[in-house]
Order: structure tokens, then C-alpha cells, then sequence
């Protein structure tokens, strides 16, 4: 009898867990249900999206009925990301959850996942601090990697890397760094994303030597169609600073000669072309050869490039680099406005999908958690009765 009335108060107690948790599932339905509403008024929304790219209703729901299976999933994977970028800026909730909304919204704009932009905010971040102008640098990084065919992290890196070197981080030397980017690729043998791997080893040098970012733009341009890739040409033009920073006993005899203190003054009054075409004809003049003024092979390639059958090229470039402003934008519009108009329409589309599952996602996970919670705690009665 004892056991039978063990077994009946189990059962009763294990009733009255299962009669509440029903109760929580059928008021978490009534929330769903309006979020399902929510869900097909967006949808409605987005039906002309869909036309415009050639896109059938039922096509588009079955597209829409998957991604919405994995909203839970969506909302916790970019929930994370942001976590991980307020750790960057403690105690600022307020502001982090206004990133993250600037972050979904910008995601559409641009034509990148919000993945990507989130990893993007935190190399801003973290690049730059968090200011009043770390969504317009995100934008103009997100937008010149569209633009580049490359990841928003890839473009932070290299405009980071320009604008910190140079010593003016605002959002008007990050774009002025993007258009010069692009011209580089324009006019050279490059990629945004092989500038971004590469650049930053050279920039410390050009930098304290007062080499103007057009002249270092200028000269990776030149060099990628003639000397190597990206990677290869800042190596051999910071041969040529090193020459200059710390100069050979004949390049010391040079700048006396000519009357400089230093590789840095003389760049200041010639430039770099200027200065290269100084060492070379005082190599050829006193018959010693470029080696005991450049000690760098690397750099004594590139010298010889930009003083010799590329010299023209290069004074062109340079003078285009100067007229480069806007370039970025109009770089965007190509991949976006151009013969990609349609297919940056679609990436768009996904994109809201996303976004807007990840937004169900934020509002089911509340729901689900005290059911989680009502199931464990359901489990663990059973458990507990079994053990006693």
C-alpha cells in the first residue's frame, strides 16, 4: 500500500507539472501566432522585391518557410557576435544593442551579412575605439569592401592601417584611404584584399619619412604591374626607406653633397620620385653602383623600375591618385546599380530574411527559455521520484 501511494502522489504531482507546462505552451502559441503574423506581413512586404528579380511567390515562401526553421539558431549565433563586441566597450548596453540595430539595418544596404558586418564593428572598434563616427567608418568599410569583392574586415585592415599609420583616423581619411585603394586597383595589377594583406608592412616607414599617401598609392600601382604582387612591392619599396632612414656611408656623403640632413628632408623637397631619380644619377655619375646607396635588393628592383622605363608611368599615376576623391562610391555603384543591378537585388532580399529571422528569433527565444526551464524541472521530478 505504501508503494501504491508513492506511485499516486507521483503521478498527481507529475499531472499538476504537465497541466502548468501545458498552460505555458498554449500562451507561448498565442505569442507565436502574432509573431507568425508579424512574419507574413513582412513577407507581404517583400513580395515586389521578389517580382523585381524574377522570383515566384511559392518559390520565395519555401525559401522564406526554411530560413525561419533556423531563426532560433540565427538570432543566438548573431546575439553572440554582439556579445562579443560589448566586450569592447563594458557596461554601454544601451549602446551595444543600438549597434546591433544599425548593424541589421546597414546589412541591407550593403549587401553583406550581418556576420560580417558584426566582425567588421569589432576590427572598427577595436582599430579606432568606439566614436561618434564607428557606424559611418563601419558603412564606408562595408561599402568599399561590396565595392572590392572583399570581406568588411579585409577593408578595415587596410584603411586602418593607412589612416593609423598616417595619424588621422577621422571618417574623412578613412574614405580619402578608400578611393586611393581603389584607384590603386584601377590602375595597377592588384586586388583590395592583396592591399590589405600587404600594405601595412610598408606604411610605418613612408609614414615617418613624410611619404604622402598618394605617392605610396602611386607607387604600389606601378610596381604591381612590373615588379611582383602587392606583397612583393611593399617589400621593395620599404627597402627603399629603410635605405633612406638609415643610410649607407655613400647616401650620407649624398645628402651632404646636396645639402639635406636627412632622407626624410630630402623627400620633403623632391619626393620620392625626385629623391630616386637623385640617388640613381649620382650612382651613375660617380660609377658606384645602386647597391652602396640602397642596400636592399628589393628595393634597388623597385628604385631602378620608377627612375627608369616606368618613370612616366609612375608621374601619371601620381597625378591620378591626386584626382581620386569619389571613386569608392562610384566603385559601390558598379556592383550594385550596374550589370549586377538584379543580383544585388536577390543578395539584398536574403539578407532581409536574414535579418528578419533573426528578429523572430529575439522574440521566441524569451518564450522558450521558461519552457526549457518547466521541461527540466519536469524531467528532474521524474528523476527524483525514480530514485527514491
Amino acid at each position: 500500500m505504501a508503494a501504491e501511494t508513492k506511485i499516486g502522489e507521483a503521478y498527481i504531482e507529475l499531472q499538476a507539472r504537465m497541466n502548468k507546462f501545458e498552460a505555458q505552451v498554449k500562451s507561448a502559441e498565442v505569442i507565436a501566432g502574432k509573431s507568425v503574423s508579424k512574419i507574413q506581413a513582412k513577407f507581404q512586404e517583400l513580395a515586389p522585391t521578389f517580382k523585381k528579380v524574377g522570383i515566384g511567390m511559392a518559390a520565395a515562401g519555401g525559401a522564406i518557410t526554411a530560413a525561419l526553421s533556423l531563426t532560433i539558431k540565427a538570432s543566438m549565433s548573431f546575439n553572440k557576435q554582439i556579445a562579443n563586441l560589448a566586450t569592447l566597450i563594458p557596461n554601454s548596453t544601451a549602446r551595444v544593442i543600438e549597434l546591433k540595430t544599425e548593424i541589421q539595418s546597414m546589412a541591407v544596404d550593403v549587401g553583406k551579412s550581418t556576420a560580417d558586418l558584426a566582425d567588421g564593428a569589432y576590427q572598427v572598434i577595436s582599430a579606432f575605439g568606439d566614436t561618434a563616427d564607428t557606424v559611418a567608418i563601419l558603412e564606408m568599410s562595408a561599402r568599399a569592401a561590396t565595392a572590392g569583392v572583399a570581406s568588411t574586415t579585409e577593408a578595415i585592415d587596410l584603411l586602418s592601417s593607412v589612416t593609423q599609420g598616417y595619424g588621422d583616423t577621422s571618417k574623412e581619411a578613412v574614405l580619402k584611404a578608400s578611393d586611393l585603394a581603389f584607384q590603386t586597383v584601377t590602375l595597377g595589377k592588384t586586388t583590395f584584399p592583396e592591399l590589405a594583406a600587404s600594405i601595412g608592412r610598408v606604411i610605418p616607414l613612408t609614414s615617418e619619412l613624410g611619404v604622402s599617401q598618394e605617392e605610396l598609392f602611386a607607387a604600389m600601382a606601378t610596381g604591381t604591374l612590373v615588379t611582383g604582387k602587392a606583397a612583393q612591392v611593399s617589400t621593395q619599396l620599404a627597402g627603399i626607406m629603410q635605405a633612406l632612414m638609415s643610410p649607407t656611408a655613400d647616401m650620407v656623403k649624398l645628402f651632404e653633397k646636396k645639402g639635406y640632413a636627412s632622407g626624410k628632408a630630402m623627400l620633403a623637397d623632391l619626393g620620392l620620385a625626385g629623391s630616386l631619380e637623385l640617388i640613381k644619377n649620382e650612382a651613375d655619375d660617380t660609377n658606384v653602383s645602386l647597391q652602396e646607396y640602397i642596400g636592399s635588393q628589393e628595393g634597388q628592383i623597385l628604385a631602378l623600375v620608377l627612375t627608369g622605363a616606368q618613370s612616366d608611368a609612375y608621374t601619371e599615376k601620381l597625378a591620378a591618385m591626386r584626382e581620386a576623391a569619389g571613386l569608392t562610391d562610384e566603385a559601390f555603384k558598379e556592383q550594385t546599380e550596374g550589370v549586377n543591378e538584379a543580383g544585388f537585388a536577390f543578395e539584398q532580399a536574403v539578407i532581409r530574411i536574414s535579418v528578419l529571422g533573426q528578429e523572430i528569433g529575439d522574440r521566441l527565444l524569451p518564450i522558450l527559455n521558461p519552457l526549457i526551464e518547466k521541461i527540466t524541472d519536469i524531467i528532474k521530478g521524474v528523476s527524483d521520484w525514480a530514485k527514491e
